[in-house]
């Protein structure tokens, strides 16, 4: 009922206006769990509200590509010369090619969903979003997804148990004793509208820099709305209970105040930064040497695959490196392809919470590379953005999109399900839509570019 509620408000608003369309899709997104979709039956398929609201896009692009000019140049365009583009379908192509010769067809379904869900919704993003203030209205649409769910949370503490429970059975998969259901220590964990905690917390942490950007940059009630946001991802981070979203939220803060304030900080203020990032770093280090002196230990006493990893959930992450290594070597680096659950379906994996190692099962070593590629694309443009920006909004910019990257990578380490990729897919369509938006304007390696000029061409109508 949810689902069905979302896509026929969806569909109603598309045909009065469809940028608006996907602004309210992108609200949804963390309100839309998985297991209140449309139920197909075997195999657990299912229709959620993102796959089928992501397909009437890319049926409306495709109609709309035909119909109008300036669209299908626009989408050719994006599909003949974006690295990123040529990229992620490969990759998809990889997935598929795998997951077949592997016998994998019966999951061919969560190809076509990886696919519609990086491909179609960059490509209608990239195409649809062109200004400022369309890139804006992303923004504003994530931080009031954000804050909605952080009042939702405050009504899910008091209730101290998930707001959906009434309409199915939740189940939180916990990496350590501590963790019972949905409480760590003794201590309940929020995950409001989402199947999980770990995904709230991931909401969180992406919104976080959009919450900083829009309470430097926007005016008014919108600035209201972004101190609002930030206050309800630093609320959500914390009542997840995930020590990544602590992580990754504190990394993406940091780099986004070293962009934004770094012109202007003063030699000994530069030092000091470097110096704490320089301590964070060494202390990760010795961290990850104590894992993995542990796990050696263990190995030499033939404890390894034995050892209950309930007493530190860290090592459970670390081992999960050693089981997956042996999957892909069976599988000669070439990966299984497409599972519905790999854990259940694999004997010696105990559990999966990397998605850089789900890449590795789903499509071998190339898939990873192929990921690790489109994130440094998209970080290197950043990058090149960053560097030939003239004014401070510009600055603002480049540092949320790179926070956001390093928020984003963080997190994958700790969160295997791909469902809130599309949050990358979103951003990545948002920087490129944006600087196509403005390639009429002047030549963007030009140093002497005025880049926030808002006269660019508007694609797509």
């Amino acid at each position: 009922m949810i689902a069905l509620t979302q896509i026929f408000a969806l569909a109603l608003l598309s045909v009065y206006k469809l940028r608006w369309a996907l602004l309210l899709f992108i609200f949804l997104l963390a309100f839309s769990p998985r297991t209140a979709a449309i139920s197909l039956g075997g195999e657990g398929l299912a229709l959620t509200f993102q796959r089928v609201a992501s397909i009437l896009f890319i049926l409306y692009l495709f109609v709309a590509s035909v119909i109008k000019g300036s669209v299908r140049s626009r989408v050719s365009g994006l599909i003949g010369h974006n690295v990123l583009f040529a990229i992620v379908a490969l990759l998809v192509l990889v997935k598929f090619t795998v997951t077949i010769s592997n016998g994998g067809n019966k999951y061919l379904f969560y190809v076509l969903d990886d696919a519609i869900l990086s491909i179609g919704i960059f490509l209608f993003v990239a195409c649809y979003i062109n200004s400022k203030q369309q890139l804006h209205n992303v923004f504003l649409a994530i931080i009031a997804s954000v804050v909605v769910s952080g009042l939702l949370g405050v009504y899910e503490l008091t209730l101290s148990r998930p707001l959906l429970s009434n309409f199915y059975t939740v189940t939180v998969k916990a990496t350590d004793s501590a963790l019972v259901g949905s409480t760590r220590d003794g201590v309940y964990r929020l995950q409001v509208f989402f199947d999980n905690p770990l995904s709230l917390a991931e909401l969180a942490v992406y919104a976080l820099p959009l919450s900083l950007y829009g309470f430097f940059v926007f005016k008014g009630k919108y600035k209201l709305l972004s101190l609002a946001g930030i206050a309800a991802s630093l609320f959500l981070a914390f009542g997840s209970g995930a020590r990544s979203a602590l992580i990754a939220g504190s990394a993406s803060v940091f780099v986004f105040t070293m962009v934004h304030y770094w012109w202007r900080m003063t030699v000994m203020t530069r030092f000091l930064m470097q110096f704490i990032f320089a301590v964070i770093f060494a202390f990760a280090l010795v961290q990850a040497f104590d894992i993995i002196y542990t796990l050696g230990g263990l190995a030499e006493q033939g404890d390894f695959f034995r050892y209950d990893d309930s007493e530190r959930s860290s090592l459970s992450r670390a081992r999960q490196f050693f089981e997956v290594g042996a999957e892909l070597v069976k599988s000669n680096y070439m990966g299984i392809g497409f599972r519905q659950n790999f854990a259940q379906e694999l004997d010696e994996l105990s559990k999966l919470d990397n998605y850089y190692l789900r890449l590795l099962l789903e499509g071998g070593v190339f898939a990873l590379f192929l990921f690790l590629s489109a994130l440094f694309v998209f970080y290197r443009k950043v990058i090149k953005y960053i560097r030939l920006t003239n004014n401070t909004v510009s600055r603002r910019l480049g540092a949320v999109l790179l926070s956001f990257i390093v928020g984003f990578v963080i997190m994958k380490l700790f969160v295997s399900m791909p469902g809130n990729n599309v949050y990358f897919y979103i951003m990545a369509g948002v920087y490129f839509g944006y600087m196509h938006g403005l390639k009429g304007v002047a030549k963007p390696n030009s140093k002497k570019a005025h880049i926030d000029s808002e006269k660019g061409r508007q694609f797509c109508g």
